[in-house]
């Protein structure tokens, strides 16, 4: 699963984040998502999954220390006018509700037309046409671009999101829970297309979850996150079939994944 541009990888180095109040809810956390790599970050809620992701895109509201590095640029000290223009284009985050990361006054097709307007630099009617073109790509049918979010199903909306977040081609891609709020029968559709669309393009993925079916279909490698440090990483199926530490023991025991694959150490 290895593709892309030398240039696009992403480190972590010693990364610690702070909230406003002062508390470390992250500490000295490495992390590396090589070119085309597929990383995921394994964790219960509350592990600093999601503070991680928003450091890297920028968005992190509190302290941070360490540095974060995508390609030969150091993130953590990129002036915002530079980073607002790798943010949706180089960088994407797709966050865990599609439907509240939908715009509600917009129509669908509307929404995606002007990102590959805006940030993409397509004039109107190219950008009109690739939006139906993403639409369908993710099997939508082209008079979806008339609706509004909340005219959406879960599994609609779970596609509207992935034909954004991918339509510019960008280098990182950032799924933070993708498929949490949708039922089995639809979750088991929407990551068919995510792993068609993810084998057709060059993009790396940080995947955050707590689901370890989802992180061994999705991704080589896992760095395991408790209460802001990590506890474990490696090939996700070597942390799967042989956990080393008592929380990824845990969780394995907790995702009832075969008996037969698992082996304690």
């Amino acid at each position: 699963m290895t593709r892309g541009n030398s240039m696009n990888k992403l480190i972590l180095k010693e990364v610690s984040l702070m909230v406003p109040g002062g508390e470390t809810i992250v500490s000295a956390v490495d992390l590396t998502v090589g070119p085309g790599a597929s990383v995921s970050l394994i964790g219960e809620s509350g592990a600093g999954k999601t503070s991680l992701a928003l450091a890297v895109m920028g968005l992190w509201p509190g302290a941070m220390t360490g540095e974060i590095r995508f390609g030969d640029r150091r993130l953590d000290s990129l002036p915002a006018a530079d980073y607002r223009h790798l943010r949706g284009r180089e960088l994407v985050y797709m966050p865990q509700d599609p439907k509240a990361a939908l715009d509600p006054t917009m129509r669908v097709g509307t929404a995606l037309s002007e990102v590959l307007r805006l940030r993409g630099g397509l004039a109107r009617g190219p950008a009109r046409e690739a939006a139906v073109r993403w639409l369908e790509r993710v099997g939508l049918s082209k008079e979806t671009r008339r609706l509004y979010p909340h005219e959406l199903s879960g599994g609609m909306a779970q596609r509207v999101l992935i034909a954004k977040a991918l339509s510019l081609g960008p280098a990182l891609l950032i799924a933070d829970e993708p498929f949490s709020a949708l039922d089995p029968t639809t979750a088991r559709d929407q990551i068919a297309v995510f792993e068609e669309l993810q084998a057709e393009a060059s993009f790396s993925l940080l995947l955050i979850t707590h689901d370890l079916a989802l992180a061994r279909e999705l991704t080589d490698e896992a760095v395991v996150l408790r209460r802001g440090q990590v506890v474990e990483a490696g090939p996700v199926r070597d942390i799967l079939r042989r956990p080393t530490q008592p929380y990824t023991v845990e969780l394995v025991a907790a995702a009832g994944l075969v008996e037969e694959e698992v082996v304690h150490e």
